[in-house]
């Protein structure tokens, strides 16, 4: 089993990337990191900076992506989800990871999250879907939003996930 440790930077994390450098997670910020799996396949995380992950620069986005091996598993790694909306159907990804949503923070019986600060929508607020042929996890979080929204948080608990990835 591989076991790797990515992070990408979040909208406000400050001492970004020091708070990092005694652990054993890697901080990606445009930038990828490939290795190769036992059976010779190789594996590319991609780690998109804050303003890719946004939305707000497609080109170093696609740039980005490009340079992981066409073979590769290529799993994409954004804070925010909607990088998915300019990728998706563009170029092969094999998962992509979020967070951002904080889940929506509030949830309401039978309606969902009703504000998730994503233009992807509610449907993509938290877990695991699919978004036009591309598998997204987005990650609830432990926090709350800050400054334009209220800092409660009602039937969205917090989360950390850990996902196990088979290939």
């Amino acid at each position: 089993m591989l076991a790797l440790g990515p992070a990408v930077r979040g909208d406000v994390d400050l001492d970004w990337p020091k708070v990092l450098e005694l652990t054993a997670i890697t901080p990606l910020s445009g930038e990828l990191v490939c290795q190769e799996l036992p059976d010779g396949e190789s594996l590319c995380l991609i780690g998109l900076t804050p303003d890719m992950s946004h939305g707000r620069d497609r080109a170093g986005l696609f740039e980005l992506v490009r340079r992981a091996p066409p073979d590769s598993l290529r799993i994409v790694i954004g804070h925010s989800p909607d990088f998915l909306m300019d990728l998706a159907g563009a170029v092969r990804i094999d998962l992509a990871l979020a967070g951002h949503t904080h889940g929506g923070q509030v949830v309401l019986p039978w309606v969902g999250a009703p504000f998730t600060k994503s233009r992807l929508g509610p449907r993509y607020a938290s877990g695991l879907n699919d978004y036009k042929g591309v598998p997204i996890h987005v990650s609830a979080g432990i926090g709350m939003e800050r400054g334009t929204a209220p800092q409660i948080r009602f039937l969205c608990p917090p989360e950390i996930s850990v996902l196990e990835v088979a290939y």
